[in-house]
């Protein structure tokens, strides 16, 4: 069974905006100052998002998310693209699922965009991890349905690797974090399991891939009610180090000091490449 959206992991967020609310020196503003740019064609939040260079220039892509409503209901399917260079929107064929989802991943690669994951919302508040994957092609507006990711997870990274590999990092599954690490071949179709994420498993978090190097920073991890985690992490073509994580505590919902920056950081020494 899923989990309600109202427990554990909103508990972990509720407490990182409190602290980003408590922390802020800027004066709160009833409106946000207004965009240069175009505006979407529909608010969306939550949304999975990716680059891609299209007949030369930088295009970028939004699918699924949450609509402003911000109900159950409000899980979106629309797809669109910001063509950077016109600072123009154009609708896409909408993600070919029954229901929207959040919390998807994107990543752009060979020409194509990958699409991963992401949750949906009933009307209790359970949510279910989807293991939905597709790759969708610009030049034809299509999406073709892949196999499905083993473990399903949600507020995951998606990395590509070697014009080739597409890396899950960590996520949320069903009702808690995992330190999976799940990698899609893309020329064979198939899923394998690289080394665990080495740390505290977390959701939320960012990252970034060059060259044979891998960075995972923060994110959330959910370890009690009065303990959650942030991280930084290192990989490289040999895997992952040993990491040292530190705890921070939450007092009365707001963490006792602001997040630190490295919390933790994996290093890896030489040795025999066991990802790809």
């Amino acid at each position: 069974m899923g989990a309600p959206r109202t427990g554990l992991r909103m508990t972990a967020l509720g407490a990182l905006m409190a602290l980003s609310a408590a922390c802020s020196q800027t004066p709160p503003q009833s409106m946000p100052p207004q965009s240069p740019y175009a505006p979407m064609p529909q608010a969306h939040s939550n949304n999975a998002a990716a680059s891609l260079d299209h007949q030369g220039k930088p295009v970028l892509y939004s699918f699924m998310g949450l609509k402003a409503g911000k109900r159950f209901e409000d899980l979106s399917t629309a797809a669109f693209a910001y063509d950077v260079t016109a600072d123009r929107w154009t609708r896409l064929a909408p993600v070919p699922v029954p229901e929207g989802r959040l919390a998807s991943v994107a990543v752009a690669l060979d020409g194509a965009i990958y699409l991963f994951g992401g949750y949906t919302v009933a009307a209790d508040g359970y949510e279910i991890s989807t293991p939905h994957t597709f790759r969708y092609e610009p030049e034809t507006n299509t999406y073709h349905r892949l196999a499905d990711i083993p473990k399903p997870v949600d507020d995951s990274i998606a990395l590509a690797y070697k014009d080739r590999y597409i890396y899950l990092v960590s996520g949320w599954h069903m009702d808690g974090n995992v330190s999976t690490v799940q990698v899609f071949d893309t020329k064979e179709g198939v899923w394998f399991n690289a080394t665990d994420f080495p740390g505290v498993p977390v959701f939320g978090h960012a990252g970034g891939l060059v060259a044979d190097y891998m960075l995972v920073i923060d994110g959330v991890a959910v370890l009690g009610k009065d303990q959650a985690s942030a991280a930084l992490a290192l990989w490289n073509r040999h895997g992952w180090g040993a990491s040292i994580p530190t705890i921070l505590p939450i007092l009365n919902g707001i963490r006792s000091r602001p997040m630190a920056a490295a919390p933790f950081i994996a290093r890896r020494e030489p040795g025999p490449m066991n990802a790809v």
